[in-house]
């Protein structure tokens, strides 16, 4: 490999880590507005800092979007790295549609004669 291949490879490489901070930078900006101008008005939360803004960002990447395999597979493709992603798309829409499981049911222990992860029948759309 030529130095001049190295250079240029490692110019790309800065340009991207340049290009990941300035969008994390407005990222942080955007949840931070989106936060200060939604959550206290509708729940009577407290502002956040541009910090907890980005904890608040990643905390909902590592929670939603999840890591790992990243496969253009279909809505299922994270279940089989995730297998408890079935059981926690189920409880988001339980708890969205208000008939949220009694406290303490987890991914092991769906109710008798359901599938763990099989979706709701009652009142489902």
């Amino acid at each position: 490999m030529t130095v001049e291949r190295i250079a240029k490879i490692a110019g790309w490489a800065a340009v991207g880590l340049a290009a990941a901070a300035g969008i994390g930078l407005v990222l942080g900006f955007v949840v931070q507005a989106l936060w200060n101008w939604l959550m206290p008005e509708l729940f009577g939360l407290a502002e956040i800092t541009y910090w907890q803004a980005v904890g608040v960002f990643v905390l909902c990447h590592l929670l939603f979007k999840g890591h790992g395999d990243h496969s253009s597979q279909g809505n299922d493709s994270h279940d089989h790295h995730h297998p408890h992603g079935a059981w926690i798309r189920d409880r988001v829409h339980r708890a969205v549609r208000g008939d949220a499981e009694p406290h303490g049911h987890g991914p092991g222990s769906a109710d008798p004669g359901e599938e763990p992860g099989a979706p709701a029948i009652e009142g489902s759309a």
